[in-house]
């Protein structure tokens, strides 16, 4: 197929067989796994001997890999993670998708020439963090799918430039604003940082409402109805319908999701994309209906636009079921007791036929019946008897969740994958030895030639009897099928009477097709020349970090810190002796009446905190599109006249506009940097006064971490989450009563409940975005002796949206146990034991002590 059209299609590879689909059906790169350090834990992924296998297939069909290694990474895994990295270049990787800002810094640093692209789990969603990423040097950033296209085709052309920019275009979508969660994580340990998401979105979940004691805890409970029972279950991405629109922008590539699919699913979805690429460059393109379709037989759980086409509120959801929904055909209109035969209305132009998959669901969604047909069903004016295995009532819907037809159609063009595609234009000579000698022009994929010259491994011999013909020559040589060359010219300079055996010439041809597939594998890999300093930094990073492993961690005082989110607890936190409060207001600028509102409250702070030992931080929310943070710039101006000191964020998009001010600012880093290892801290202690580590870690991986912190005089200020429900998601989604504004009280409780009555706080914030928080609260009250040994400079409390009662108990009661331990007193324990106790009272939910114990699942 052609490979005119600019833009990349991106094709998911979970296995050697996906990769072949991938490469049949035009795709122009892959993007795959190991068995290690990949975001999709559970997909078949490569062995190294099969990663090996992958690059030569690809490379030699013009296919890109890159690979992801896009885990959140330990320190004492980086030793691992480096080896890795200096190993994929050396195979020819075109690249590494990383999310993890440590392992960013050691490709950079060893492998330089290993391009680099920033995961869309790094969340960049903004044009600041665009160019962060450019000048770090990320040659890819893979753009928060929550990213709108106006706002991708506002991105200044210098920008543009420096740095390629891919989104997806189709496939699974994260109900997590760019999959930053810690939904699978904080209930049962497994990460999806490190690609063991256990998708708690798709399960069952009731939204609940009631009101809130003096703590902030859920009284008087009951249930709100809303349609369909999976709340926080999304659509699949296809913006195929508006494939067009999205090419005209400066996007680089457009990425498929999928690498947990079959081959099939990868042949069907990536063909598709590509026919329509293709009659886009012919300026002949109309969405096509057997297309979308096929595309919905390949899988759906319902199709949607998704947030780059600014899908409306809602439309990104499919709440009523999270599998796969198939293709509509029609509607039950009678069910025959006798015969056990439901009539079927076909809506659609697809007829059941032996073999499909069907499923009859009833009118508001809910699966009731699933079959696979063993006969084509009899047909007569437009309705189809089917025989399902129990009783139908009129009205149901049914779906064809499997097309059989459109299964082996794909099967076969997987089956189709070894093409001749690689063009050889030779010349056959003999040397005074009479060894035959191939000369010519290899002639790539991407359409460069290379001249190649062979020498075979025999001389042959005088014929005595027979001599060999030219033509049977040509014809031994000639038998390349099976291969993916093709030998398009073949100029024999023979001068006659030679002889050997047919094997002999059989051996020629294989041995020199395996020498070009050798030269074209080769320029894909960098010499051993180019490999020689990169060993060397190896081996010197390798003993540094096994060195720095045995330093202890120095002890320290830390102080306690509060998040807020309202002027009264602010005062708590003053009065309970916080050295660091860190305000976040809902933010709304919507207008300027808004802005002055907003002004006025962190105005107010600022006066709070004014002749105390407290210090006021303005904390950012996470997610801070562009919009955002030109409006936020002139108002920071105005707060730093009046005092404001420092400013906390999540991303580096928004530390860009923080840092590049004419009048310095102090700036902290909040837990969405996720900050696992001591390289990460290393990249940000210049850009950063103080980082809050994530709360994934556990106490082995905390004293680990903070040991280097220490050995590498890394200057910067840890702090550690030590209560508080916390965020487990933000997601774009608005539930519930958030799409009303009248029916929604900030002081309402509000919350999700599983179907273990287990019960998530739920928050919005002015924008609309879904807050979801951990069903009980952190605490490591009876923690801090560890804490202590290791070093921290700061506890957090994490306070927002509670009642000042709230933080100002809470923070006396961690006071309290802070001095207790500087004490040490020969009851040490049992006096943190009913401390605990105390803060349980006081805690929605309950408490846990999250990862600190259990860690995360390897």
């Amino acid at each position: 197929m052609s490979k005119r059209f600019i833009h990349e299609l991106l094709a998911p590879a979970g296995s050697m067989p996906a990769l072949k689909a991938a490469a049949s059906v035009g795709a122009d790169a892959v993007y795959l796994s190991s068995q290690k350090f990949g975001a999709r834990h559970y997909a078949d992924n490569f062995s190294t001997t099969e990663l090996e296998d992958a690059f030569k297939y690809a490379h030699l069909r013009g296919l890109k890999v890159y690979v992801t290694v896009n885990t959140l990474q330990k320190d004492d895994e980086l030793v691992e993670v480096a080896d890795y990295l200096c190993w994929l270049y050396e195979k020819g990787a075109d690249g590494v998708i990383v999310q993890d800002l440590g392992v960013a810094g050691l490709a950079r640093d060893l492998v330089p020439k290993l391009p680099l692209h920033a995961s869309t789990q790094m969340t960049i969603h903004n044009q600041e963090g665009v160019k962060w990423a450019a000048d770090f040097g990320f040659k890819r950033v893979i753009l928060a799918r929550e990213m709108d296209l106006g706002e991708i085709k506002r991105m200044p052309r210098e920008l543009q430039k420096r740095v390629e920019m891919e989104v997806f275009i189709h496939g699974a979508l994260c109900y997590s604003y760019s999959g930053q969660c810690l939904f699978s994580s904080l209930i049962g340990g497994r990460s999806g940082n490190r690609g063991m998401c256990a998708q708690p979105c798709r399960k069952i979940y009731q939204l609940v409402t009631g009101q809130r004691d003096q703590y902030g805890k859920p009284i008087e409970l009951t249930e709100v109805p809303l349609e369909g029972d999976y709340l926080l279950s999304t659509r699949d991405l296809s913006v195929y319908p508006y494939l067009e629109e999205v090419v005209n922008s400066p996007i680089s590539s457009l990425k498929i999701e999928g690498r947990m699919r079959s081959p099939e699913y990868v042949a069907l979805v990536v063909s598709t994309y590509r026919k329509a690429l293709e009659s886009i460059n012919k300026g002949v393109w109309k969405p096509q209906k057997s297309d979308i379709e096929n595309l919905k037989l390949a899988f759906n759980r319902g199709f949607t636009r998704g947030h780059i086409l600014e899908a409306n509120v809602g439309s990104t959801m499919e709440r009523r079921s999270p599998g796969n929904r198939g293709l509509y055909l029609g509607q039950v209109t009678h069910w025959d007791p006798v015969s056990q035969m439901a009539t079927l209305k076909l809506e659609s132009s697809n007829l059941p036929e032996q073999g499909d998959g069907l499923v009859f669901t009833t009118s508001t969604g809910e699966k009731m019946v699933g079959m696979r047909l063993d006969n084509t069903p009899p047909l007569k004016q437009g309705r189809a008897l089917i025989k399902p295995p129990r009783r139908v009532q009129p009205g149901y819907k049914v779906f064809m969740t499997r097309k059989d037809a459109l299964q082996r159609w794909a099967a076969g063009l997987i089956k189709k994958s070894v093409q001749p595609i690689i063009s050889l234009d030779l010349q056959l000579t003999w040397d005074d030895e009479i060894i035959p000698v191939i000369k010519g022009q290899i002639i790539t994929v991407e359409g460069d030639k290379i001249h190649i010259t062979y020498r075979a491994k025999f001389a042959m011999e005088s014929a005595k009897k027979r001599p060999l013909s030219e033509t049977q020559i040509r014809e031994q040589l000639l038998k390349t099928g099976g291969t993916i060359f093709n030998i398009r010219s073949l100029q024999i300079d023979y001068p006659g009477g030679l002889f050997s055996p047919l094997s002999s010439l059989n051996r020629l041809r294989r041995d020199f097709l395996e020498e070009v597939e050798e030269m074209l594998i080769d320029r894909h890999q960098p010499d051993s020349v180019e490999l020689k300093p990169i060993q060397y930094n190896l081996k010197r990073m390798k003993k540094e970090l096994t060195q720095d492993l045995q330093v202890p961690a120095l002890p320290s005082t830390p102080n306690m810190v509060a998040w807020i989110s309202d002027l009264e607890s602010l005062s708590k936190a003053v009065e309970g002796n916080c050295k660091l409060a860190y305000l976040q207001v809902p933010i709304n600028l919507k207008s300027n009446k808004e802005a002055r509102k907003l002004l006025k409250s962190i105005k107010k702070a600022i006066n709070i905190v004014d002749d105390s030992e407290t210090e006021l931080i303005w904390k950012w929310p996470l997610i801070t599109p562009h919009s955002l943070l030109k409006k936020l710039d002139p108002i920071l101006n105005e707060l730093v006249d009046l005092g404001l000191t420092g400013v906390m964020v999540d991303g580096l998009g928004a530390a860009e506009v923080v840092n590049t001010r004419e009048r310095s600012l102090k700036l902290y880093g909040s837990t969405g940097l996720n900050i696992w290892n001591h390289r990460t801290i290393k990249e940000l202690v210049e850009t950063f006064q103080g980082l809050t580590i994530s709360p994934e870690l556990s106490i082995d991986d905390l004293k680990s971490l903070t040991r280097l912190k220490h050995s590498r005089r890394l200057a910067t200020k840890m702090e550690i989450l030590v209560q508080g429900n916390q965020e487990v998601l933000i997601s774009q989604d608005t539930l519930g009563p958030a799409e009303e504004k009248t029916k929604y009280d900030d002081n309402i409780f509000w919350g999700i409940k599983d179907n273990k009555d287990h019960i998530f706080p739920v928050r919005w914030g002015p924008e609309g975005r879904t807050h979801i928080f951990n069903s009980v609260e952190l605490c490591l009250i009876d923690h801090l002796p560890r804490l202590l040994k290791m070093g921290f400079d700061g506890l957090v409390i994490d306070a927002r949206g509670k009642p000042a009662l709230y933080t100002e108990e809470m923070t006396g009661l961690y006071q309290e146990a802070l001095k207790i331990c500087l004490r040490k007193p020969s009851n040490l324990y049992n006096s943190l034991r009913n401390l605990k106790k105390e803060v349980k009272m006081r805690s929605t939910g309950g408490i846990t002590s999250g990862n600190i114990l259990r860690g995360v699942v390897d």
